[in-house]
């Protein structure tokens, strides 16, 4: 039940067009996708996502997920993901306008 909640909390805290980052484990590393949040459900306890890392852009529902946070508490820099931001700014706003 702790779980539960402290993944109600998570997806609260997203919001429509944020980026996550979906972790692929790999033979030695992980790699990680960055997705742009199109819709949180909470009672579903996943985002609906686009996946921005995969040609033609597929609409993916995650479960698992890192955000930037999470990212950030893995090593990665902020610098980093601002650039993630930047260069997919164009799909981020057109999420938060509802125009994906």
């Amino acid at each position: 039940m702790e779980k539960k909640d402290e993944q109600r909390k998570r997806l609260k805290n997203l919001s429509i067009g944020d980026l996550v980052w979906e972790f692929v484990p790999r033979e030695v590393e992980l790699d990680y996708h960055p997705a742009v949040v199109k819709r949180v459900d909470i009672e579903g306890s996943c985002v609906e996502v686009i996946d921005v890392s995969s040609p033609n852009n597929p609409i993916k529902n995650y479960n698992n997920f890192l955000t930037k946070s999470g990212m950030l508490a893995t090593g990665f820099r902020e610098e980093d993901l601002q650039e993630n931001y930047k260069k997919y700014q164009t799909i981020i706003d057109e999420v938060i306008k509802g125009k994906r």
